[in-house]
């Protein structure tokens, strides 16, 4: 069995060209970890926002589709660090959204459930 290390990130962008829904499959899972890292390390600064590491995780993902989108080869710049700049982007963007003043009544509201389960001790 071939596992996804054993591609190069430019052979897989290539086949991603051509349309390789396989090669879209490989490239994710192999850069998922970094989506990981960066979902884990701005979970705290989020979760005050109202988001949960799910949300990252999501965003985080998206920046990901982005970067295969976007990538340039001819912009003299290994994809992993594009990718990685595209996701903590991508997450950053999701907690600056959470934070706008429109979402300040549902950032600190309490839930009703949570009420009465408080009152139930």
């Amino acid at each position: 069995m071939v596992e996804y290390k054993d591609y190069n990130d430019f052979e897989l962008l290539y086949l991603i060209c051509e349309q390789n829904e396989r090669a879209y499959e490989i490239l994710y899972k192999k850069y998922e970890f970094v989506v990981e890292m960066k979902a884990k390390k701005y979970f705290k600064f989020g979760s005050t926002k109202g988001l949960e590491y799910n949300d990252l995780f999501q965003e985080g993902m998206i920046g990901l589709s982005e970067a295969i989108r976007d990538f340039k080869e001819t912009k003299n710049v290994k994809f992993s660090t594009f990718a990685s700049l595209c996701i903590e982007r991508q997450i950053n963007t999701a907690i600056i959204r959470a934070n706008r003043q429109k979402h300040k009544l549902l950032n600190e509201s309490l839930s009703l459930d949570e009420h009465f389960l408080d009152n139930e001790k």
